[in-house]
């Protein structure tokens, strides 16, 4: 394996921070990394977080608080049906500090790569470079503006990122398309339809069901869901498949 630096993208809403990895069957990886003063994405302390810091902020109390937040995040996915033997390209819209992006991790084959993106720099750098035996790319950029990466994903990732776009039926279908045919848009969201300084538009379920339809989505599969503890509606993940 050998590496070499990228230069710095034309795109200025994207700053990369690491390096290519180039593996033996000659395909690069790039990584980078993003920062909270707007989050497009956060952790399952999530909005959550919004008390410690205001809501660029991430409640980090001690190592026990983090392992029940990644075993929290973990068991949103139970059920799920994308964990395949064979490595697979995933991208992660609305990272945080990556809570999720490690238990989508756990469920990947050793050997797939996960474009993690989101605007916050400090909650970025939290997300370590690999985990499970999964690459993870992080990279600093506005994901409803741009994306760093190639379309024909396996798999896109959305956690309590969703209820930040404004064009929510726009926004999937431009998902849609940038998924290989047999790919996934795997969504987080507060199954509420009352918005908040901290969730500005909400994606209950059954909005989401007729958003993914018009997508071009055929099957909404509902997955796990938890109370959350700061907001009165219930926090469900959905797995969407055409």
């Amino acid at each position: 394996m050998r590496r070499r630096f990228i230069p710095a993208s034309r795109n200025r809403s994207v700053t990369p921070l690491r390096s290519v990895v180039h593996t033996k069957d000659g395909r690069g990886f790039a990584g980078s990394r993003v920062r909270p003063s707007t989050m497009l994405g956060a952790t399952l302390s999530e909005v959550e977080g919004s008390r410690a810091r205001g809501f660029g902020g991430v409640a980090v109390a001690d190592s026990g608080e983090l392992k029940m937040r990644h075993a929290d995040a973990s068991a949103m996915f139970d059920g799920a049906r994308f964990d395949t033997p064979a490595p697979s390209a995933w991208a992660d819209l609305g990272c945080g500090d990556g809570t999720f992006t490690l238990a989508l991790a756990e469920r990947l084959a050793p050997g797939s790569a996960i474009h993690a993106v989101d605007r916050d720099a400090r909650a970025v750098k939290r997300v370590p470079p690999a985990a499970s035996g999964v690459r993870i790319a992080t990279y600093v950029s506005d994901f409803t503006r741009s994306w760093p990466f190639e379309p024909g994903l396996d798999g896109i990732l959305m956690a309590n990122s969703l209820h930040f776009v404004e064009s929510q039926r726009e926004f999937l279908r431009r998902c849609e398309t940038a998924l290989a045919v047999s790919g996934r848009l795997l969504i987080v969201e507060y199954d509420t339809d009352i918005a908040n300084p901290w969730v500005p538009n909400p994606v209950s379920l059954a909005l989401l069901s007729r958003l993914a339809g018009d997508a071009g989505f055929q099957r909404v599969q509902k997955l796990g869901s938890r109370r959350s503890r700061y907001q009165r509606a219930v926090l469900y993940a959905a797995l969407c498949e055409r």
